[in-house]
């Protein structure tokens, strides 16, 4: 098992979200330093790679986070 903080980095998490969407664990974090962070983990158990969403032209940093999953079965 792997543990987050080797995924996302040293961060302090505001709201944190995940999503189970066609076989992966979608997570979104917003962080105390305003950063909405974004990674999946796969069906084979590996990591995509952590990437900072863009937030240019939002009126504000991120809050609350919420997302919703699918599945195709």
């Amino acid at each position: 098992m792997t543990e987050i903080k080797s995924i996302l980095g040293t961060v302090t998490a505001k709201s944190v979200a995940t999503a189970y969407v066609d076989g992966e664990v979608v997570a979104a974090v917003s962080t105390a330093d305003n950063k909405l962070l974004h990674t999946t983990r796969h069906t084979d158990d590996t990591w995509a790679t952590t990437t900072a969403v863009p937030l240019k032209g939002l009126p504000a940093a991120p809050g609350a986070l919420a997302m919703t999953g699918t599945w195709n079965g």
